[in-house]
């Protein structure tokens, strides 16, 4: 029998990125968002050995993502413990809660100590175009900070 987890959850979304599958890997997203009891930060460490670097960085990056999207929407007053659907008032009742009281996530430590990779690894598009290099605006930020090139993939589904 399977048992999905946190982290099948997050090799599917590393997959849908490398894939540059947008619809797939925003309805990862969603449905990893759905899952309040999925902490971003209690992912488990996906290679304690790091025996495929390239991996384990990328890996490290879509955690980075997760928190951005998912922040993204506890900043505007969404919970993970709400209802897909709200009355207008339980919207603005959301939009009310202190910042200070939100549930934001946070980054797994695992995936903040991943090295960097030693050469750069540049991931092309479905339509294999790359970025022009690192100062390229459209780079996505964490990503670099591993030596990864890669656009910014559209990761906000409010």
């Amino acid at each position: 029998m399977f048992t999905d987890s946190s982290l099948f959850a997050l090799y599917r979304l590393y997959e849908f990125i490398l894939l540059d599958k947008v619809l797939d890997y925003r309805n990862a997203l969603e449905a990893f968002w759905r899952h309040k009891e999925w902490a971003v930060h209690d992912i488990p460490d996906p290679d304690p050995e790091h025996a495929e670097p390239e991996r384990y960085a990328f890996l490290a990056g879509c955690t980075y993502l997760l928190v951005r999207a998912f922040n993204q929407r506890v900043s505007i007053g969404l919970s993970r413990n709400m209802r897909s659907l709200m009355t207008a008032e339980e919207a603005e009742e959301a939009r009310n809660v202190p910042h200070d009281l939100r549930r934001y996530e946070k980054v797994p430590g695992w995936a903040v100590a991943a090295p960097a990779l030693v050469e750069t690894l540049v991931i092309p598009t479905h339509e294999g175009k790359v970025l022009d290099g690192k100062d390229d605006g459209r780079a996505d930020p964490d990503f670099l900070a591993k030596n990864i090139l890669l656009w910014t993939p559209h990761i906000y589904f409010t």
